[in-house]
């Protein structure tokens, strides 16, 4: 009876033991897939051309995508990012003008300007009960009647290859000095969608990243529309990013320059004293959780005024309107 029970108690533990090895080997297999963000990781390169024939027109070029990794502090800075797009969302109409206020935020050299305009281009324009602007200001602190926005779409960019886009012009990056700045505006990048985390709380925010604009122009143009309620035809958005394409390009790279054929090759030295540089902030802002975010104003005062983005365009536009600043965060200007 001993040696029958013996039996049992050997064929069941092994029985446990291959079930959880089984149960185990799914897993792992399955959190490979797991979306962390943008689907391509690449250098911003212009597109003054258009593809073949055969394919989507992208808004930039691609040569180098396959050969390009992810970054793992880029990756890092990206799992922050996020959305509200339940129900429990706020996305009440403003008072004042009985619209629907749907606000495009991205700081400057993101595209966000063109982005607008490539969603007005569409049929959207003339629904007058939506009214669509792009805005670089982060939403004043509170519920969503504080910063007069409906609904948000909010276009993220790689903070490494954005901050360099806006310094490369005027500073010699491989100086200590200047690498110094480099950190001040990564850090104020950083700063602004810590903001922007904070709202995803509570108004509805669409989060649409810049490089799958590049890849799939169409499908985030037709995502952000069909989330402020109008449902496009496939013809006008493919007119609309048409259209538009070699304006995106240009705002993304170099905003100030005419050589819009350059590639932005970031040299390897700026990107590791960048990831050195996005793991502090990260730390000190509790990987972008921290309220109030860090300010602005103190990265103008560092900088000594050399930040191309000033903290007043980037802090809550309290003059507005639309916005009632009730946070001594944003009275005192961010």
């Amino acid at each position: 009876m001993n040696l029958k029970i013996l039996k049992f108690n050997n064929f069941f533990s092994f029985f446990l033991t291959f079930c959880f090895g089984f149960w185990f080997g799914c897993l792992v297999n399955n959190t490979s897939e797991i979306d962390t963000g943008p689907t391509i990781d690449a250098p911003v390169t212009l597109n003054k051309d258009n593809q073949h024939p055969n394919e989507h027109p992208s808004l930039l070029r691609n040569e180098k995508l396959a050969q390009v990794q992810k970054i793992d502090f880029e990756k890092h800075f990206i799992s922050t990012i996020k959305n509200c797009l339940g129900h429990f969302c706020f996305s009440d109409k403003v008072v004042a003008t009985n619209t629907s206020r749907v606000g495009i935020l991205a700081p400057m050299s993101s595209g966000g300007a063109v982005f607008a305009q490539m969603m007005r281009n569409t049929g959207v324009s003339l629904d007058k009960s939506i009214e669509i602007s792009w805005d670089t200001h982060v939403p004043a602190y509170g519920y969503g009647k504080n910063h007069g926005w409906s609904k948000i779409i909010r276009l993220v960019r790689r903070v490494i290859p954005h901050a360099y886009s806006l310094l490369v012009h005027n500073w010699a990056l491989n100086k200590e000095e200047n690498l110094n700045l480099f950190e001040l505006q990564l850090q104020q990048l950083m700063r602004w969608h810590c903001r922007l985390n904070h709202v995803s709380a509570h108004t509805a925010m669409l989060t649409i990243f810049i490089d799958d604009i590049a890849l799939r122009p169409e499908v985030e143009l037709q995502k952000a529309l069909t989330f402020i309620g109008y449902t496009p035809t496939r013809q006008e958005v493919l007119e609309s990013v048409q259209h538009f394409q070699e304006d995106f390009s240009k705002d993304l790279a170099f905003p100030n320059s005419i050589d819009f054929e350059k590639t932005l090759d970031i040299p390897a030295s700026i990107e590791a004293f960048a990831s050195r540089a996005i793991s502090r902030e990260m730390k000190n802002t509790e990987d972008l959780s921290i309220w109030p975010c860090k300010t602005f104003k103190e990265l103008d005062w560092e900088s000594e005024g050399k930040l191309p983005i000033k903290a007043q365009e980037l802090a809550a536009d309290c003059t507005s309107k639309f916005v009632q600043c009730t946070v001594i965060h944003d009275l005192e200007g961010g």
